[in-house]
């Protein structure tokens, strides 16, 4: 379990090491086949959410930002030498306006995007 803090989310990590030779990992947890970026829950939200992603391979640099709906970015993380596995960042809107955001997680060539609400 690897936790990285700071700036108002921790990053809870169930990491499982890719081997390219098999379907599961040394513990006989799957490798997720794909990258995914799961939608929040709660959500709406109030102060905390959680959000998962997995990765189907080790990666150099995984950014995770979100936006607010006029496009400025209000949040933004980098994660360094991610293994292959699920992941799940549990963000806090502290600070931030009741409305609607954007999260964006991108890793190697992909980016993916989610909608969600802060309710205060």
């Amino acid at each position: 379990d690897n936790r990285n803090a700071g700036q108002g989310y921790d990053i809870f990590a169930n990491s499982n090491l890719y081997n390219p030779t098999s379907a599961e990992d040394e513990t006989g947890a799957p490798v997720p086949d794909q990258y995914t970026l799961s939608q929040n829950y709660p959500n709406p939200f109030n102060p905390v959410t959680r959000i998962d992603f997995s990765l189907p391979w080790d990666t150099d640099e995984v950014n995770f930002d979100v936006y607010n709906i006029l496009g400025r970015r209000v949040h933004a993380e980098t994660m360094k030498d991610m293994s292959a596995g699920s992941y799940t960042i549990e963000f806090s809107g502290e600070g931030l306006p009741s409305g609607i955001y954007l999260y964006r997680l991108r890793a190697d060539d992909k980016i993916l995007t989610r909608k969600m609400s802060l309710l205060k």
